[in-house]
């Protein structure tokens, strides 16, 4: 009985700092929940990446332990990660030399020959200008579509791979 009521005196004692903090936490995460949709995985790494920006900030700033230094450098490591993730231009970075080798790649719509309701998609580049040009292009920009895949995955890995290890030593 007494321990009961112990607790719950600290729990009440407690209030005015939960509150505070508590309103703390709600106008600093309001523009990040009011943003978030339940649509994709990109809404989820966005609430990762700030999470995670703000635990690195505090162990870093406020940490007690003797490894906060270190602690704050692996969950700055996830942090990058998932900022990477959060921009996504994974193609962007894997195309970038095939633009300056062919030219700008846009992509045009005709109507077909035989419902002009429908479109087919060209896709063209300034200096694929031969069938082979064309054959050549395309084969290395696929290439770069399959990269582009293969870093987004390897980025994902490396984050839930960093946090599996070490999130457990994210405290203070």
């Amino acid at each position: 009985m007494f321990c009961k009521i112990e607790r719950m005196f600290t729990e009440i004692k407690g209030w005015p700092r939960d509150i505070k903090y508590g309103i703390k936490n709600l106008i600093k995460w309001f523009p990040v929940i009011w943003k978030d949709r339940n649509w994709d995985q990109w809404f989820l790494y966005k609430i990762l990446y700030f999470k995670l920006k703000e635990m690195e900030n505090n162990i870093r700033v406020y940490g007690h332990h003797v490894k906060n230094e270190e602690v704050a450098d692996q969950i700055k490591t996830c942090k990058l990660l998932a900022k990477r993730l959060v921009d996504g231009d994974y193609l962007e970075v894997a195309t970038r030399s095939l633009d300056r080798k062919w030219g700008e790649h846009t992509m045009h719509f005709t109507p077909t020959k035989d419902n002009p309701e429908l479109l087919t998609a060209e896709f063209k580049t300034e200096k694929a200008i031969t069938d082979k040009e064309k054959k050549q292009e395309n084969k290395e920009r696929m290439a770069a579509y399959k990269h582009s895949d293969y870093l987004e995955k390897q980025d994902l890995d490396m984050l839930f791979k960093n946090m599996r290890q070490y999130v457990q030593g994210w405290w203070d």
